[in-house]
């Protein structure tokens, strides 16, 4: 990975497309004659991803493989797709739309939906890909912009308003309660005694005594 790493960087410092073209064929002409083994077999696995790339059905395939790092592997395959392969970006468009369509609810996977998005926007053969998911690239891109710009850290005294917070009454003033006074109240104040009780018709007479 890392004199892959170091090669792309030395690519990409060419100042010019003819330069980097000439240090990639060095390179390569380096890796032909020094390493042949590996020649054969970087040139076969850039040869199987070129096919499967263009074939709808191995594009189902390792599109609904969850090992497989989807977002990934999409966006090497729009760069080997075929300009007249019109079945391959018809099943790209539709898995395209199912993963922008996610990224966008659920806000997942914005960085690398945002670079699918690029290679779309810029990419001569894609253009009917474009064209039919500019809506949802649209959306991607407002939504990248939105995170860059959503501050580091966030009151949440602004945004949950006084919904935790303890009421700001005295919780005695609804029912018109003076705590304070009411301490040495006796709960059932004195009731006169009644003096001589009579009884109904037909009951026996009772009278207190005096």
């Amino acid at each position: 990975m890392d004199e892959m790493k170091q090669l792309a960087e030395a690519l990409m410092q060419c100042k010019s497309f003819k330069e980097r073209q000439e240090r990639l064929s060095e390179s390569l002409d380096h890796l032909s004659f020094n390493y042949p083994d590996l020649y054969i077999m970087l040139y076969r696995e850039m040869k199987k991803r070129e096919l499967h790339s263009n074939d709808p059905s191995k594009i189902t395939k390792w599109l609904n493989n969850p090992s497989s790092k989807s977002f990934v592997k999409l966006h090497e395959a729009l760069m080997l797709v075929k300009n007249n392969n019109i079945m391959a970006k018809e099943e790209y468009m539709y898995n395209l739309r199912l993963m922008l369509n996610e990224t966008i609810e659920n806000g997942t996977n914005i960085e690398i939906a945002v670079k699918i998005c690029h290679l779309i926007e810029k990419s001569p053969n894609l253009t009917i890909i474009h064209e039919n998911l500019k809506h949802l690239i649209l959306q991607v891109n407002q939504l990248n912009n939105s995170q860059r710009h959503m501050p580091a850290e966030t009151s949440t005294g602004n945004f949950w308003p006084n919904y935790f917070r303890p009421p700001q009454i005295d919780p005695f003033q609804q029912f018109n309660i003076r705590p304070a006074q009411q301490l040495n109240t006796p709960v059932w104040p004195n009731i006169p005694q009644p003096t001589n009780l009579i009884s109904a018709p037909g009951q026996p007479h009772f009278r207190s005594k005096n």
